[in-house]
Order: C-alpha cells, then structure tokens, then sequence
C-alpha cells in the first residue's frame, strides 16, 4: 500500500540536513543533470519508499548565496514516474502531491510538507 508517511523523511525531513542526501537516498536513475538542475528517481535507504527528486538552483551574482530548492515526491508505481520523468521545467514537479520541499531562498531555508493526497494521476 502506498503511504509515504510511513517514511522517516516525512517525520523528520531535517535528517537530510544531519545525514546528507545520499546517506539518506540511493539513485535509482537519474533523468536531467546539469549543475543547476537534476531531477532522478531515489529511494530511501531504511524503508524503500521511492520519490522524484528534483534539484534546482538559481544564481545570485550579487551576494553569491545562490537560492536552492528541492522537491521530494513519493511515487506509487512506474506510471507515476513516467509522468514526472519528463516535466518541462522544476515549477512544474510542484502540481504533483502529497510533496516535500526544502527551500532555501537568499539563505533562509526552510521545509514545506504538503500532505494532501495525491488527486488520480493520469496514465
């Protein structure tokens, strides 16, 4: 049964921030990979629970605090993945649900969790 909740990250989404993103996850496959964008297929190293993971950093040629933003989201089955696999562009990660984020714009970072459940995903 599907129940992201059940993963640890969802309890303690800070233990990226203690551990590290890969203690925490194992890549599976990676999608897009480039120095300010990635977006891969991960799983979680003590429950299995398998997310899109999609990174996006943004420069700050002015201060260099570059704003980061990552987007954990738990997948049901491979149609899912084969639905975010190819979104155009990181705004586009955010329609899917429930999610995790991590933003940390200008330094300030911050974890957003947004619960819902997932609306039927079209296959």
């Amino acid at each position: 049964m599907f129940d992201p909740i059940q993963c640890r990250l969802w309890s303690e989404p800070t233990i990226l921030a203690d551990k590290g993103h890969g203690e925490v996850f194992e890549t599976i496959e990676t999608f897009r990979d480039s120095s300010h964008h990635m977006r891969a297929l991960v799983r979680c190293r003590e429950c299995g629970q398998r997310y899109i993971f999609d990174y996006h950093e943004e420069i700050d040629w002015e201060t260099g605090n570059d704003p980061t933003y990552l987007t954990y989201v738990p997948v049901r089955n491979d149609a899912d993945i084969a639905q975010m696999r190819n979104v155009p562009d990181q705004i586009g990660i955010l329609q899917f649900h429930p999610r995790l984020q991590y933003d940390r714009p200008n330094g300030q970072p911050r974890w957003l969790k947004d619960d819902q459940p997932a609306p039927s995903r079209k296959h």
